[in-house]
Protein backbone atom coordinates (compact mmCIF):
# COMPACT_ATOMS: atom_id res chain seq x y z
CA UNK A 1 0.00 0.00 0.00
CA UNK A 2 1.17 3.49 -0.83
CA UNK A 3 1.60 5.31 2.64
CA UNK A 4 0.42 9.36 1.64
CA UNK A 5 -2.07 10.72 -0.28
CA UNK A 6 -1.23 10.60 -4.27
CA UNK A 7 -1.09 14.14 -6.17
CA UNK A 8 -2.69 14.44 -9.57
CA UNK A 9 -5.59 12.90 -11.34
CA UNK A 10 -7.06 9.83 -10.58
CA UNK A 11 -6.32 9.17 -14.76
CA UNK A 12 -3.03 9.94 -13.76
CA UNK A 13 -1.60 10.13 -10.65
CA UNK A 14 1.79 11.51 -9.64
CA UNK A 15 4.05 10.11 -7.06
CA UNK A 16 6.33 11.27 -4.52
CA UNK A 17 9.88 9.67 -4.37
CA UNK A 18 9.02 8.14 -1.12
CA UNK A 19 5.69 6.52 -2.74
CA UNK A 20 7.74 5.22 -5.58
CA UNK A 21 10.49 3.39 -3.39
CA UNK A 22 7.04 1.64 -1.73
CA UNK A 23 6.50 0.41 -5.64
CA UNK A 24 9.96 -0.78 -5.94
CA UNK A 25 10.08 -2.55 -2.44
CA UNK A 26 12.65 0.16 -1.34
CA UNK A 27 13.74 2.32 1.21
CA UNK A 28 13.50 6.09 0.02
CA UNK A 29 16.99 6.46 0.86
CA UNK A 30 18.14 3.66 -1.54
CA UNK A 31 15.75 4.91 -4.07
CA UNK A 32 17.20 8.51 -3.99
CA UNK A 33 20.68 6.89 -4.21
CA UNK A 34 20.13 5.10 -7.24
CA UNK A 35 18.44 7.36 -8.72
CA UNK A 36 20.71 8.70 -11.44
CA UNK A 37 21.52 4.57 -12.07
CA UNK A 38 17.59 3.67 -12.85
CA UNK A 39 17.63 6.57 -15.01
CA UNK A 40 20.32 5.43 -17.12
CA UNK A 41 17.93 2.43 -17.40
CA UNK A 42 15.32 4.44 -18.82
CA UNK A 43 13.50 5.12 -15.56
CA UNK A 44 11.30 8.12 -16.06
CA UNK A 45 12.16 11.66 -14.87
CA UNK A 46 10.50 13.29 -12.00
CA UNK A 47 7.72 15.60 -14.55
CA UNK A 48 7.67 18.14 -11.82
CA UNK A 49 9.59 18.98 -8.41
CA UNK A 50 10.26 15.75 -7.64
CA UNK A 51 7.33 14.28 -8.62
CA UNK A 52 6.64 11.20 -10.58
CA UNK A 53 4.16 9.94 -13.23
CA UNK A 54 2.60 6.99 -11.85
CA UNK A 55 1.47 5.42 -15.62
CA UNK A 56 5.43 6.15 -16.53
CA UNK A 57 6.86 4.00 -13.54
CA UNK A 58 4.42 1.37 -14.21
CA UNK A 59 4.97 1.08 -18.09
CA UNK A 60 8.73 1.34 -16.79
CA UNK A 61 8.25 -2.16 -14.65
CA UNK A 62 6.14 -3.79 -17.21
CA UNK A 63 9.70 -3.09 -19.38
CA UNK A 64 11.72 -4.71 -16.96
CA UNK A 65 9.59 -8.13 -16.79
CA UNK A 66 10.65 -11.01 -18.50
CA UNK A 67 8.89 -11.08 -21.89
CA UNK A 68 7.14 -14.42 -21.00
CA UNK A 69 5.72 -13.62 -17.76
CA UNK A 70 4.35 -10.27 -19.44
CA UNK A 71 3.18 -12.36 -22.18
CA UNK A 72 1.15 -14.49 -19.79
CA UNK A 73 0.03 -11.66 -17.95
CA UNK A 74 -1.75 -10.00 -21.07
CA UNK A 75 -5.42 -10.29 -21.24
CA UNK A 76 -6.70 -12.57 -23.98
Amino acid sequence: MIDGPIRGTIERPLLTGKQVAEMLGQRPAWFYRRHPELERRGFPKPVTRGLYDSRAVHAWLDAQMNPKLRKALEPQ
